[in-house]
């Protein structure tokens, strides 16, 4: 089913599973992989059956939108989300997708 308050997407050399751990100093949560994943290390079924390599599965988050979700929160996250990428490549050395 579609649904149009989710994003899924892809961060290129970063695992979606490292990544969820660093946001939440921000008060930000997300998930990696997709809904259907959940607690299975494989790549997501549904992300490689849309097209995604094992690898790109690997390096996907996901992120949601409630009712009560508003502009400055889209930009909030959104900007908490481009400092842990900065701060945690130079950092934090995330294992490689595959």
């Amino acid at each position: 089913m579609w649904r149009p308050n989710a994003l899924n997407m892809t961060l290129p050399g970063m695992r979606g599973e490292s990544l969820v751990l660093f946001p939440d100093r921000h008060g930000v949560y997300f998930s990696s992989g997709s809904a259907c994943k959940s607690g299975n290390p494989a790549p997501s079924h549904v992300l490689t059956a849309i097209g995604l390599t094992d690898e790109d599965a690997h390096c996907a988050i996901r992120l949601s939108l409630g009712v009560d979700t508003t502009e400055e929160d889209i930009d909030y996250v959104a900007d908490a989300l481009r400092e842990v990428i900065e701060t945690s490549r130079s950092s934090i050395r995330f294992a490689t997708c595959r």
